[in-house]
């Protein structure tokens, strides 16, 4: 997982057909390992960003394409190797 700064939050965002969340989500705190987005619909092509915000900037970003099926569906986003 991508290591960030003391004090930076993520925010995810997503374009498509609306989900259950309004995009995009916001302050989720930096120890967040994990997100379920719920309500979107399956068999669309979603883009999916994650961004890590410090004092009202990203830091880091990270976009995906996605897209859902009936089966879940693991989103590995921010990844360090």
């Amino acid at each position: 997982n991508a290591i960030v700064a003391p004090g930076t939050t993520w925010e995810i965002s997503y374009s498509g057909s609306a989900g259950d969340q309004p995009s995009p989500i916001t302050g989720l705190a930096a120890g967040t390992r994990s997100y379920t987005l719920t309500g979107l619909t399956n068999y669309t092509t979603y883009e999916v960003t994650l961004n890590a915000i410090l004092s009202g900037s990203p830091i880091y970003t990270d976009t995906v394409s996605v897209m859902p099926t009936d089966l879940l569906l693991y989103l590995p986003i921010a990844a360090k190797e």
